[in-house]
């Protein structure tokens, strides 16, 4: 008997120490609390944000088709219900393109809001951590100045943790506070980014230039005309002496250009691949925003 309580003792111990054994340490999860403290970390997040403007809703598919097929920049001859009723101008709240749209400028709000958050506390070069806080505030006054120009009056969301579903539930933020916020992160943009950055990247010009648009798109000329001539007056940029040679993919990188968005070769064949049914295709193509 006394034999049988030892084997069980022992058996026991066996289990938990294979137990113990066994369990394995994930090397490769970063959660929240481990991320956010080296210069990696800061580079991770802000490039984040770029993968996240090659989203379906924003400059993806479904941006070009909301802003195409809903005005009269774009036709369509298939039969896919969420796009056609885009076409005819039968399209309600449920509809899964403008869905892609608002969700995917509101992911880059949340990845910009992460940055700005997290990223001064991170200990590294203080001129690119600058910089890198700058392309947040960028890319979160082009998110809401989007929001704000398709949707009006959205939730102006500036702390870093929500979630897709509280953009359904928050209240409405006046179009006048959202407007206010986007002035103040391109402004701080325009003085904290370089003057000249990689391509792809935003530079100060880039956010003048996009201080300028808005401005200009509510009609307050003087604010526009100030911030262009910025640009203008850089003598960065230059128009391209033939128009059509924007639209070629071969030029994707020209003079007239401020800020694009690249993308890989595959990847723009499989999203042309993808709008085959899409008749303006090319601006699908055109990776410049302005």
């Amino acid at each position: 008997m006394r034999s049988l309580a030892y084997f069980i003792v022992f058996l026991l111990i066996c289990i938990t120490g294979c137990k113990d054994f066994l369990q394995e340490e994930n090397l490769s999860y970063l959660d929240e609390i481990d991320f956010y403290k080296t210069s990696e970390d800061a580079e991770n997040a802000i490039n984040a944000i770029y993968n996240l403007l090659d989203d379906q809703g924003a400059y993806g598919a479904s941006y070009w088709r909301v802003k195409g097929l809903a005005s009269d920049e774009g036709l369509y001859e298939g039969n896919f219900s969420d796009i056609a009723t885009l076409a005819n101008a039968s399209y309600g709240s449920s509809n899964s393109e403008i869905k892609n749209v608002w969700s995917s400028f509101y992911a880059v709000a949340y990845a910009s809001n992460i940055v700005i958050e997290k990223v001064p506390s991170i200990e590294m070069d203080s001129a690119r951590k600058v910089v890198v806080l700058a392309e947040a505030k960028f890319f979160r006054g082009l998110a809401y100045m989007e929001l704000q120009r398709l949707f009006n009056e959205v939730p102006l969301m500036l702390d870093a943790p929500f979630s897709d579903s509280e953009t359904y539930l928050m209240p409405q933020s006046n179009k006048a506070s959202i407007q206010q916020q986007v002035v103040t992160d391109l402004e701080h943009a325009v003085t904290s980014l370089p003057l000249s950055s990689a391509w792809g990247r935003p530079n100060s010009y880039a956010a003048a230039a996009l201080l300028s648009r808005m401005y200009f798109l509510n009609q307050d000329y003087a604010q526009a005309k100030k911030w262009a001539m910025l640009v203008i007056n850089s003598t960065a940029y230059s128009l391209e002496s033939d128009v059509n040679s924007l639209f070629k993919n071969l030029n994707d990188v020209n003079n007239e250009t401020i800020f694009a968005i690249t993308r890989s070769f595959i990847i723009i064949l499989m999203k042309i691949y993808y709008l085959h049914l899409w008749v303006g295709q090319e601006i699908i193509q055109s990776h410049p925003l302005f």
